[in-house]
């Protein structure tokens, strides 16, 4: 199947443009799986390769690349990073799920030492953080704890450095399929969501198809619901996500999620008849208050499609970019990175511009 969308979907929100990006440049280093990158004071990129298990200092002038730190469980190692996340002083904390802690980086870099991470009921230290707000506070994903069975929702939950194991929860997302059926993460319409600078929580509604705003104050804003075309889960997407099951692609989540699908037919595991609307874990808030989040195409699609939404939750426009990428991070409103990945299962990355008046 090959599916050649017309990227403004013509039933969907008339009045919402979509623009092209244009590909402003691409670094010829390779990396297995990016699982992450932020940026320091001085404009270098740190990007966390959970693939090859390095973690990658990237000046964008040159395209030069320099690893950080080494493999150890020393106070200034490291053995599984994952999602870097920027805080306001200019350090950049690394989730390092091997050590169960957070390795530090400072303005310029280097490694200083490590950060326990909060265990609690709410949180067991099992997924990295998502995002980071201007005064510094992380928001996890945190299930319920264990009752037998697992859970359909789970809380948003912010934790302020140095405040121990105290979480707080922000606001509940959707995990799991509501009738308890067992899916396949990359077929599951669960929520998606980010937070803004200002500490508001946007939160990309699978489901009811909706993008809805949780701010501190306590009120929320929930934008028109979407008019998406739905693309059938076919047998090309069942033999994709099979090759990337048997090549131990590390993008499946967790030992269940890992194991090998069959036929429909011939699986315990529940297919639905359409790909979910978004993918959960390429949505990005920015600043003041904007969201981004990238839809889910057929896996044969030769294009790339992202939404943008503003603060009351409506659509405003859609950008295209002409090749299969994955969303990785949003700089402004007119520049954000994606992962493009080769015939040979390198992924590479890529930065691309939108002129930010549209």
């Amino acid at each position: 199947m090959l599916c050649m969308l017309d990227p403004g979907e013509l039933f969907a929100q008339s009045a919402v443009e979509t623009i092209d990006a244009r590909l402003a440049v691409e670094f010829d280093a390779p990396f297995t799986r990016v699982s992450g990158m932020a940026a320091l004071p001085g404009g270098q990129l740190v990007i966390t390769d959970s693939g090859e298990r390095r973690i990658v200092l990237l000046d964008p002038a040159t395209g030069q690349t320099t690893e950080v730190s080494r493999h150890g469980q020393g106070p200034r190692e490291f053995l599984l990073p994952f999602a870097p996340m920027a805080l306001p002083d200019g350090s950049v904390w690394i989730y390092d799920a091997g050590n169960r802690r957070f390795l530090e980086l400072d303005a310029g870099g280097n490694a200083i030492g490590g950060h326990d991470w909060p265990t609690s009921a709410d949180y067991g230290g099992r997924s990295p953080p998502v995002a980071v707000d201007a005064v510094g506070d992380f928001y996890w994903e945190a299930s319920p704890p264990f009752d037998g069975k697992a859970p359909i929702n789970a809380w948003v939950v912010r934790w302020t450095p140095g405040h121990g194991d105290d979480l707080r929860r922000e606001g509940r997302i959707l995990v799991r399929d509501p009738q308890g059926r067992l899916i396949l993460r990359q077929f599951l319409a669960r929520d998606g969501w980010s937070v803004a600078p200002s500490g508001a929580i946007g939160i990309v509604r699978a489901s009811e198809r909706h993008v809805e705003w949780l701010y501190p104050d306590g009120t929320a804003r929930v934008g028109p619901q979407l008019e998406l075309e739905r693309f059938p889960i076919d047998d090309a997407e069942l033999a994709a996500l099979e090759l990337a099951t048997s090549a131990g692609n590390s993008a499946m989540k967790g030992g269940a999620d890992a194991q090998r699908p069959a036929r429909r037919t011939a699986t315990r595991w529940y297919t639905p008849e359409s790909l979910p609307p978004f993918y959960y874990e390429h949505v990005y808030a920015v600043a003041p208050t904007g969201l981004w989040a990238q839809r889910r195409l057929p896996v044969d699609s030769p294009t790339s499609l992202i939404w943008t939404f503003d603060a009351e939750g409506s659509p405003v426009r859609r950008i295209r970019v002409d090749e299969p990428i994955e969303l990785l991070r949003v700089e402004d409103a007119g520049t954000f990175w994606g992962v493009h990945t080769d015939d040979l299962g390198l992924q590479h990355l890529r930065r691309y511009e939108v002129d930010p008046a549209h």
